[in-house]
């Protein structure tokens, strides 16, 4: 709807950065952040395209920044909450998908285009290579947000039950009824959006879930570092900026141990100007 009538009918290579970036903020004052922000994935999804068939050397839209999204309150479910809901689906594929969005924190474009040889049960690993996009009546399908494939981990659990799910065949995933990628807006009026009323957790968005996730790992103990790998962030700085208050504890004990060196100072220095003292009064006394 936006990217066809600007770039339809450009040549690959001639489009620039620069040119991306005007569209970008032509777009951004007449559609909300939101929109703007997913017609440039569809177009940074297609020039990766483009790169991977050597039509391109670089992705002139890789680097585009994007326009923040309006600060929204967050949503974390609680592993019981977590589970309730994924007992409400009504079939095996909604239940597991449910699930590996709640533990894993994976978009759910990565999610729908997932391959069945992307899952190794036995190291309890995903390897995340693509993302699919919804565009109109299309999907398509380009790198994860951040350009980058990473690696996530499965609680054993869930890696069990994945194991039991697959065939042997190298389909999707969590395919539709005809083979296809799920679509977003279908599967969340369809499947989602029921499996939340029934488990009595409304408001809930699909995208909770991530957060679900990020709350979940840290709970259990992760690292910054790990948060950021386990959800594809492009920096720490991002997983801080958005869940830094999902590690009281760590900060307290944070403010503790900078008590302890404060006081091991003190007494140090103290020590310090006593054994001075004593100096100079033997010298005085000589």
């Amino acid at each position: 709807m936006h990217v066809l009538p600007r770039w339809g009918t450009v040549e690959l290579r001639t489009v620039a950065a620069s040119d991306v970036s005007a569209w970008v903020a032509q777009l951004a004052g007449k559609r909300s952040a939101s929109t703007t922000r997913k017609a440039l994935g569809v177009l940074r999804g297609v020039l990766d395209l483009a790169v991977a068939d050597r039509r391109l050397a670089v992705n002139p839209a890789a680097r585009v920044k994007q326009p923040r999204l309006p600060l929204v309150e967050q949503r974390f479910l609680t592993a019981d909450e977590l589970t309730s809901l994924a007992q409400k689906t009504t079939s095996e594929r909604d239940r597991l998908l449910v699930l590996l969005l709640g533990w894993t924190g994976l978009r759910f474009g990565e999610v729908i285009a997932l391959r069945r040889s992307d899952v190794d049960v036995l190291r309890h690993r995903i390897r995340v290579e693509r993302s699919a996009v919804e565009v109109g009546a299309d999907t398509v399908v380009g790198a994860p947000k951040t350009h980058q494939a990473r690696t996530v981990t499965l609680p054993r659990f869930l890696a069990d039950d994945l194991a039991a799910y697959m065939t042997t065949s190298d389909g999707l995933l969590f395919a539709d009824e005809r083979g296809g990628y799920l679509r977003n807006t279908n599967w969340r009026r369809r499947a989602f959006a029921p499996a939340v009323a029934r488990a009595d957790l409304a408001p809930l968005r699909v995208h909770d879930l991530r957060h679900t996730a990020a709350s979940l790992s840290i709970h259990a103990g992760a690292s910054v570092k790990s948060v950021q790998s386990q959800l594809g962030h492009a920096s720490a700085t991002m997983t801080l900026d958005r869940y830094s208050h999902l590690w009281p504890d760590e900060l307290e004990a944070l403010s503790a141990a900078l008590d302890v060196v404060a006081s091991r100072a003190a007494a140090d220095s103290l020590r310090t100007a006593e054994a001075v003292g004593e100096v100079v009064a033997l010298a005085d006394h000589r």
